[in-house]
């Protein structure tokens, strides 16, 4: 399923919300916070996946922030990781041969898959910034998503939900709003709002977020995207895809 094993490229490319916390702050779907914190590694308290005790911290590794913000810990090997039920990633901490390892959730019951054509995404009707939501969906080892096609994804969403737009997994990084999983930028071809005298592909700093519009039936007229300055940090989606 797109986007389930291309967390590694997040942990590559994304940055963290220089606004938000960033003491290991993990999301469950309903936007509470998960007991997995820097200070708890290594403790003798079972986790909130009641999975038992969480790996001893290893000596001279440091996660970076958004190892943290996903939940994630540093270990040395694929066999720690995966002892653990993680998925392993070779970025996310500092020091010599650490690796950043997540653990991730099974989805709660009540979300369920929505096919579109060739895409598929899970869809959580939450209120978040750009990184707060990237952070949810990496709960569950997703990452916000990128459609195939967003037109007709845009056409789904509102026909069959009360939601203005969402977050997409692409940001800019100061030269073009990029795609974080497989690297390819947007271009002024893409279906941008509104279409005639649309700019927002032209912002492309890196603090400046990719939206999916789904209302007022702009799929009929291929504007579905846009990105303004800052709003990955000062604007907040009305509804959260990850896939």
């Amino acid at each position: 399923i797109v986007g389930v094993f291309l967390f590694s490229t997040a942990i590559a490319t994304a940055v963290l919300d220089p606004g938000e916390g960033v003491s290991g702050d993990r999301l469950d779907a309903t936007g509470s916070q998960l007991n997995i914190s820097d200070t708890s590694i290594g403790s003798d308290e079972e986790d909130d996946f009641g999975r038992g005790n969480l790996p001893s911290k290893e000596e001279g590794c440091f996660p970076t922030d958004l190892c943290k913000l996903s939940g994630g810990f540093c270990v040395k090997t694929r066999k720690q990781c995966k002892a653990y039920g993680g998925t392993f990633h070779p970025r996310g901490c500092t020091g010599k041969g650490c690796k950043c390892c997540v653990p991730s959730l099974p989805l709660p019951s009540d979300v369920t898959w929505h096919v579109v054509g060739s895409d598929q995404f899970v869809r959580f009707p939450m209120k978040m910034n750009w990184y707060k939501a990237q952070a949810l969906c990496q709960t569950y080892n997703l990452n916000l998503y990128h459609p195939i096609d967003s037109v007709a994804v845009s056409e789904y969403l509102e026909i069959n939900f009360d939601t203005n737009w969402y977050w997409l997994y692409a940001k800019g990084n100061g030269m073009a709003q990029v795609w974080l999983d497989d690297g390819v930028d947007l271009t002024s071809a893409d279906p941008w709002w509104p279409k005639i005298y649309s700019a927002y592909w032209r912002n492309n700093g890196t603090n400046t977020c990719l939206g999916l519009i789904t209302w007022n039936n702009n799929y009929e007229k291929d504007t579905v995207l846009f990105a303004r300055e800052n709003s990955c940090t000062y604007y907040t989606a009305y509804g959260i895809i990850c896939g």
